[in-house]
């Protein structure tokens, strides 16, 4: 019987430990399933909150950072203008001209003067892609003295996004007031919507003109260049020696420019000739009439 309850007891202490290790195992996987089932719970409602945040900023109408190209580029508007003394005037115009073409600009107005003679000068307006703007400048500087250059710059980005965002908030006025014209029956209230939506209209293509021209003037850069003759190119031709031959072709234009008048006068005087005459047939008759009373 002792041999039995030391047998019982030993097999009693065994079955005890084992039931604790077996009960310590289960709690253990119990926490470790708990613990992840915690952090699955917490990783999809961060997940969730996230989805739902870009959702409400998309329903919002916030366009994303990134979205579009003004908020990877900025825009800025280039203005500048450039005096250049030069050789000769009007090489150096044509030559600006080809090197302009080169790069995709052009001419907006020019305004020459003096060619021919002792102070000739070319004032040329230019639209130069803003990109290029400064190596074009640096390639026009080498025709000769530059003078005086000023340029100036103008970040319109910020102004540009607000625009954008109010032309989105008209589109979404201008489609929900259309949606309400084809729902209502009464004249007053088709006429009152009708009035909201062209007015809404007006509004979003003066502020697309608006844009346009901002995106216009940022990608195409305002030059004034203007060019005037070096003073010894200026004297070198003033001592040309074929000044005798100039000063012929002179005088005889002038000569040929006076006989020209004086032709149309006498074309006119023969032309008129029956009213003048009149005229003066008339007046004579009076005077001597008045002459033979005194």
């Amino acid at each position: 019987m002792l041999e039995v309850d030391k047998a019982f007891g030993l097999f009693t202490g065994d079955e005890k430990m084992k039931k604790t290790l077996l009960i310590l195992a289960v709690l253990s996987l119990i926490i470790a399933g708990c613990s992840d089932g915690s952090s699955g719970e917490y990783t999809d409602g961060a997940k969730s909150t996230s989805e739902t945040s870009a959702g409400s900023s998309t329903a919002e109408g916030a366009p994303p950072v990134g979205s579009g190209p003004l908020n990877l580029n900025r825009q800025v508007i280039r203005n500048g203008s450039m005096t250049i003394r030069v050789k000769h005037v009007e090489d150096s115009e044509k030559n600006l001209v080809k090197d302009l073409n080169k790069i995709g600009g052009y001419v907006a107005s020019s305004e020459s003067a003096g060619f021919g003679g002792q102070s000739p000068s070319a004032i040329i307006d230019l639209r130069v892609p803003s990109g290029q703007l400064d190596s074009f400048i640096d390639v026009i500087s080498g025709y000769g003295v530059v003078l005086s250059k000023q340029l100036s710059s103008e970040d319109v980005t910020d102004q540009l996004i607000d625009l954008d965002a109010r032309l989105k908030t008209l589109k979404l006025q201008e489609s929900k007031y259309q949606g309400l014209v084809a729902k209502v029956t009464k004249i007053s209230e088709i006429h009152e919507l009708e009035t909201r939506l062209g007015e809404i209209r007006t509004e979003i293509e003066r502020i697309s003109a608006t844009r346009k021209s901002m995106l216009d003037r940022a990608s195409l850069s305002e030059l004034k260049v203007t060019l005037t003759q070096d003073s010894l190119t200026t004297i070198a031709a003033a001592n040309n020696g074929n000044w005798l031959g100039e000063a012929w072709g002179q005088s005889s234009g002038s000569l040929m420019g006076f006989a020209k008048m004086a032709g149309t006068g006498a074309v006119w005087l023969l032309v008129w000739s029956p009213v003048w005459g009149t005229l003066a047939g008339g007046a004579f008759v009076i005077a001597r009439q008045s002459k033979k009373k005194a």
